[in-house]
């Protein structure tokens, strides 16, 4: 059985499917072979988006792997869904390290920036690296 409801609390609607309220913005991470090759680190594109996604946050933004998203040439692409507002879908394209990828969710997602986050990744890039 599909449960649908709206929730108003604070003078914030909220999207409630089946219990679960609808995050805020998706980020959808393209799992086709050649976007996961151009990604530059032993972590996948999607695990590195996750670890930047502040505790905070992360009931707001979900990441998540996707097919292809048919810009195959510009990899590694993203595709930022923001739920709430009437904005299109923007698709991101050359995410190709962890920096590039705090970046992305610090200006799409109107994320403050998360120094200490990305310096964790960092270390954890280079130690699967074994450096």
């Amino acid at each position: 059985m599909f449960v649908l409801q709206l929730v108003l609390i604070s003078q914030s609607l909220f999207l409630v499917v089946n219990g679960l309220q609808q995050p805020k913005i998706t980020v959808q991470v393209c799992q086709n072979k050649d976007c996961c090759k151009r990604f530059g680190g032993e972590n996948t594109l999607v695990q590195t988006l996750q670890d930047l996604v502040p505790p905070s946050a992360a009931s707001d933004i979900v990441i998540e792997s996707s097919g292809c998203l048919s810009q195959c040439g510009k990899g590694p692409n993203i595709c930022i869904h923001k739920h709430r507002t009437q904005q299109k879908d923007l698709l991101m394209h050359g995410i190709q390290d962890a920096t590039a990828a705090a970046t992305e969710l610090e200006l799409s997602c109107d994320l403050p920036p998360q120094p200490t986050l990305l310096a964790a990744v960092k270390v954890l890039e280079k130690s699967a690296k074994g450096e």
